[in-house]
């Protein structure tokens, strides 16, 4: 459920409980636990950091201003150093060479001159080389920015003009010998040879394999784009002033805003977080992207599809008379970066990072992906991706068992490491908690079971039930499931009943999870939300009438409440939920976890498998 949902809450009728077809479940298949898992590294692997364009050792080679990056089908790195207007490779043994371009430095010699030849190597001049990408036929794709054309090179290093012309800046389509561009700076390919420009200056622009150029309706002043291609088409995903867009294959768009000030069909982040500014982009999939920021000097992270944004390297700094940048190796938020401009995806997942005002190149060891996955993916393919010996505990609900984090903060990570840590758990088998995220209908959940069940993805099932999905499930105002429990209480221990019979059936332990929402327990928490929304009145008696509802259906509960309020009552208390909206804040997960954890101890379902 979005931040919006919880405003309109009172406005929508959501469908019934829990668990349907519209679930998400949580790919948490790896082994790495809360205590394993490592933040994204960051490291130097090219550049000394001075000013130059000398080859040689990667560490010792120089570079001017690296932009954009690509790599060929061997794994040699493939960069476009802007100012000192060469294409450069990093090849695999860890060495640099220029490969095209040259030109002497100014006085200065921060910057080379600009020009424009065609030519075997060195004898080819460019006028601020930006992005490159290689194209299906194996060439390598160069945006001459202040050339306004599109430049080729061949494996053997020859240079030709490809599309656009350095005598005319324009918006002209049509055939590539005598179309125009402004400014072209980000490319990509599509499996069939598309080739797309981003144009700061215009738009998106696509050269077809026919050699025809056209605009694409893509959101106006692009500065990169990356591609993804997918059963269904290709993704674009594009970087700019209005944000971060996504075209679908049908076309469809979705926009996300670096501003406060949202146009009408943007999308939010979750957790009220701030895009920041797009620079370089790299498709991860059709639905995840990293990209550089160079307002903020960050490598960030987005699921497009939950609308999860996470921090990779860097810390902002909102103070702009601050240092912002800086050079730093070192774990995520300790790690420092000036400028990072292009971004590429090695085959190992790793990234790389044109450093630009650090006049280095810089890798991020690859960022942990398990995130959440509809659940209409081969349900067997996520079971195979256990051990038979692992003892696999799912977490259901609605978006407060999965919203706003990444694995090493949230519930099912820590929950996995308390209970795999501990010594009553068996040393010979490992445990997998699997978020199970969404919304559905109770309705839903035989099938959902049965499915779960004919693959033996689950060996205990968890169910958190809080008091927005009564509201939602049973057609009743948030403000009002405790004066309307006559409607709810009877239908949901009905409803558990049947789910309980249908664990026990097969062979799966059930309990459910309850939490106080802030409005439940006091109103310091979620201050922000409470004061700047219209947020449901203090509720001191729903917990009795849950807690009766499911007592009733003899399902075991895992109650919160106490925890939650022992926590509020602590002098050293720090906040339970987000400031931004009612979900949970890191600190509330852990307490969460540890008390799930605590009462999974208690009840060993592990014992009987």
């Amino acid at each position: 459920m979005s931040t919006a949902a919880f405003t309109a809450v009172d406005k929508v009728k959501l469908p019934r409980l829990l668990l349907g077809a519209a679930l998400g479940v949580v790919a948490a298949l790896s082994a790495v636990s809360v205590a394993d898992a490592q933040a994204v590294t960051v490291r130097t692997i090219a550049g000394s950091g001075r000013a130059g364009f000398e080859d040689g050792p990667a560490l010792a080679a120089t570079f001017m201003l690296p932009m954009g990056m690509a790599f060929d089908r061997e794994g040699n790195l493939y960069i476009a150093d802007g100012a000192a207007q060469r294409v450069r490779v990093m090849d695999r043994n860890g060495n640099v060479h220029t490969v095209a371009g040259g030109g002497p430095a100014v006085d200065s010699g921060f910057w080379v001159p600009g020009g424009y030849a065609d030519g075997a190597g060195p004898q080819a001049r460019f006028n601020r080389p930006a992005g490159i990408a290689f194209g299906p036929d194996g060439d390598l794709y160069i945006a001459d920015s202040f050339n306004h054309c599109i430049r080729r090179m061949t494996p053997s290093g020859d240079v030709t003009t490809f599309a656009g012309s350095p005598s005319s800046a324009g918006m002209a389509d049509g055939p590539r010998q005598t179309a125009t561009f402004q400014r072209p700076m980000g490319l990509a390919f599509d499996k069939i040879g598309n080739l797309y420009v981003a144009d700061p200056l215009t738009q998106v622009r696509k050269v077809d394999p026919a050699g025809v150029v056209s605009y694409i309706q893509v959101g106006n002043q692009p500065t990169n784009v990356a591609v993804f291609d997918g059963a269904a088409g290709p993704t674009l995903f594009v970087a700019g002033f209005e944000g971060l867009i996504l075209r679908t294959p049908d076309a469809k768009i979705e926009r996300f805003s670096p501003f406060e000030t949202h146009l009408d069909g943007d999308r939010f982040l979750q957790g009220g977080r701030a895009l920041g500014h797009p620079f370089g982009v790299a498709a991860l999939d059709d639905h995840t992207v990293v990209f550089t920021d160079a307002r903020s000097n960050t490598v960030r992270y987005l699921d497009t599809r939950y609308g999860q944004e996470r921090i990779l390297a860097g810390a902002p700094n909102e103070d702009a008379s601050a240092d912002t940048g800086g050079y730093v190796d070192g774990t995520g938020p300790l790690a420092r970066l000036s400028g990072p401009l292009g971004i590429a995806m090695r085959a190992d997942g790793a990234l790389v990072v044109a450093d630009a005002g650090n006049r280095r190149i810089r890798t991020l060891t690859p960022p942990d992906r398990r995130e959440a996955i509809p659940l209409s993916v081969d349900l067997l393919g996520v079971a195979r991706g256990f051990s038979p010996q692992d003892f696999k505990i799912a977490l259901a609900g609605d978006s407060f068992v999965w919203y706003n984090t990444d694995w090493d903060t949230s519930i099912e990570g820590r929950l996995q490491h308390l209970i795999g840590s501990n010594a009553e758990f068996p040393s010979s088998t490992s445990v997998r908690v699997i978020p199970v995220w969404g919304m559905g209908s109770l309705d839903a959940t035989d099938q959902y079971l049965k499915i779960v069940m004919d693959t033996g993805l689950f060996n205990t099932l968890l169910l958190n039930i809080n008091a927005i999905d009564i509201a939602g499930s049973f057609g009743i105002k948030l403000a009002d499931v405790s004066s309307n429990a006559v409607k709810w209480q009877d239908p949901l221990t009905q409803d558990l009943r049947i789910l309980k019979g249908q664990a026990a059936a097969a062979g799966v332990p059930l309990a459910i999870v309850i939490e106080p929402l802030p409005n439940q327990l006091s109103w310091q928490e979620s201050a922000w939300y409470e004061l700047t929304s219209k947020p449901a009145p203090l509720d001191l008696t729903f917990k009795g009438l849950l807690r009766s509802a499911i007592r009733k259906s003899g399902v075991p509960v895992i109650d919160l409440w106490p925890a939650f309020q022992a926590d509020l009552a602590s002098p050293s208390h720090r906040a339970l939920y987000a400031t931004e909206d009612p979900h949970f804040s890191v600190h509330g997960r852990e307490v969460a976890a540890a008390e799930i954890a605590k009462a999974l101890l208690k009840m060993r379902p592990w014992k009987s498998r």
